[in-house]
């Protein structure tokens, strides 16, 4: 497994590849769920936290209007 996320309860270890978490983002996100509907891995756990980073840079960034710093 390559770069895998690693969380750990008291005796109870779970490590999930880093591509998975990021490819089941992307999907979520094409797919139209919002992070509550996509997200299978429990809250604040640093695999749901990368899962939400990912699933967040998928949005578009908002346009408001013409950029200000143009020549024209």
């Amino acid at each position: 497994m390559a770069d895998p996320i690693v969380d750990q309860c008291g005796t109870w270890v779970t490590s999930v590849p880093k591509a998975v978490i990021e490819r089941e983002a992307r999907e979520a996100h094409a797919a139209g769920l919002t992070p509550n509907e996509g997200c299978r891995y429990p809250f604040y756990s640093h695999r749901a936290m990368h899962w939400l980073a990912i699933y967040n840079l998928c949005m578009p960034l908002p346009n408001h209007g013409k950029p200000k710093n143009t020549l024209s």
